[in-house]
């Protein structure tokens, strides 16, 4: 499978196909397809299809006047609720909410972006991370641990991280009972308000392996620029950010 052809076609046809037109498309069964693109980019075209679809929704709710209704139909859904949804589990907020409280949101960053909570440092945390660079950038690194490969929802335990020079342990502790995967990217600085809701230039990286808990891990992450294969990034990264600055905590929680 010529992966980079494949993803190229999801790019242009996210709004208008399926999973199984596409395996139709490029000559395959619905099943290998499946299979052979999860090998290729670690997540499901499914996932894959529907955070493009997130994102490109997201983009034309901020930065058009179309109606709600007007991009959710291009973006290929018939069902209010299903889109509705679809964002909502994403950025955390409606459509609606999103394009009346996005220069809100926008501001409330600004304000606490250089306002870092203290990082707890344990040599008993459930996870330690490393992360480095070789990229030279000035934003925030928000750093999670995910149910799945793919960030389109909010995390169970995320961190904003503010002094970064080269390289950086943070901690994880008490984690909940599960399988997660670790996934991060930078919120550059910027004063496009655009710009720090859609990711697709942003620095990431993640821990390729799963981690099982309980379990005691010590990983690297590498943060660098984004490749062809990586999925999308939808995720309201400021709101997250906001909610760890004014709860005064070190980190969000899923509850």
């Amino acid at each position: 499978m010529d992966i980079n052809a494949v993803l190229e076609y999801f790019k242009i046809h996210y709004n208008d196909t399926t999973v199984k037109e596409a395996a139709d498309y490029f000559g395959y069964s619905e099943s290998h397809f499946y299979r052979v693109f999860k090998k290729e980019t670690g997540v499901t075209p499914q996932d894959y299809l529907v955070s493009l679809k997130v994102q490109n929704s997201v983009e034309q709710l901020l930065k058009t006047n179309a109606s709600v209704l007007n991009i959710q139909l291009k973006s290929g859904y018939l069902s209010e609720g299903t889109f509705t949804n679809r964002i909502k589990k994403s950025m955390i907020l409606s459509p609606k909410q999103l394009t009346m409280q996005h220069y809100k949101i926008y501001s409330d960053y600004k304000l606490y972006e250089d306002d870092e909570p203290l990082e707890e440092v344990s040599e008993q945390a459930d996870i330690t991370v490393r992360l480095t660079s070789s990229e030279t950038f000035e934003g925030i690194i928000f750093i999670g641990l995910f149910k799945k490969p793919i960030p389109n929802q909010s995390p169970v335990i995320g961190k904003a991280i503010l002094k970064f020079n080269k390289g950086r342990d943070v901690y994880f502790n008490d984690v909940p009972k599960g399988d997660y995967y670790c996934l991060a990217c930078v919120i550059h600085k910027t004063y496009n308000p655009l710009k720090i809701f859609v990711h697709k230039d942003n620095l990431r990286g993640r821990v390729e392996e799963k981690m099982t808990f309980p379990g005691k891990y010590k990983k690297n992450l590498n943060l660098r620029p984004p490749l062809p294969e990586d999925p999308p990034i939808t995720l309201n990264l400021p709101l997250l950010f906001i909610n760890i600055l004014k709860e005064r905590k070190n980190e969000y929680r899923a509850d």
